[in-house]
């Protein structure tokens, strides 16, 4: 694998990973979560050019550039299949207008206990995607609310098609 160059051609992917934080730990160890054994993913962030919005434990939901990274770690790339330039620009419009929102702990215990709750101001980072790609018409999980679905999920979506995989820096300096 080799470090990340970012793709410029104002495409939106998103890219799947395993996080280090405890809603990381819950989504990847508890067995009624995971969907198949091989799954290993507990993260999503989407990216488009040189950077990355994603909601985290802590932080929220942010917007990163690339170059003010740190953490290696593997990441796997997909593309939303057919998607448009237009749908893509809608996409991460949207995803703009939620930098700042707090990360959804509501969701991510009520994902972990299958209550299901959800604050509706707030997001975790499998529920930023979703209601992104619902937003844009392109729902990954039909059928499941965005606060039902983890990243393992949304990875075996037949509307994703995986690009690639790379090692990189996937979190703020400290």
């Amino acid at each position: 694998m080799n470090e990340f160059k970012p793709i410029i051609d104002s495409l939106i992917r998103v890219v799947y990973y395993q996080g280090n934080g405890l809603p990381d730990l819950v989504v990847r160890y508890w067995p009624k979560l995971r969907q198949k054994p091989e799954d290993r993913y507990s993260h999503v962030a989407v990216i488009r050019n040189a950077e990355k919005i994603e909601s985290e434990p802590g932080k929220g939901v942010q917007l990163i550039n690339w170059n003010e990274m740190t953490c290696i770690c593997t990441a796997d790339v997909y593309e939303i299949r057919d998607l448009t330039a237009g749908e893509s620009e809608a996409g991460w419009a949207w995803l703009n207008t939620q930098v700042g929102r707090k990360y959804d702990w509501q969701g991510i215990i009520g994902y972990a206990s299958q209550t299901f709750g959800q604050d509706p101001d707030r997001w975790f980072c499998s529920e930023l995607v979703e209601q992104m790609s619902e937003n844009i018409g392109r729902k990954l999980i039909p059928g499941l609310r965005p606060n039902e679905i983890n990243p393992q999920m949304q990875s075996h979506s037949d509307r994703l098609l995986m690009i690639g995989s790379f090692m990189t820096v996937m979190e703020l300096k400290r």
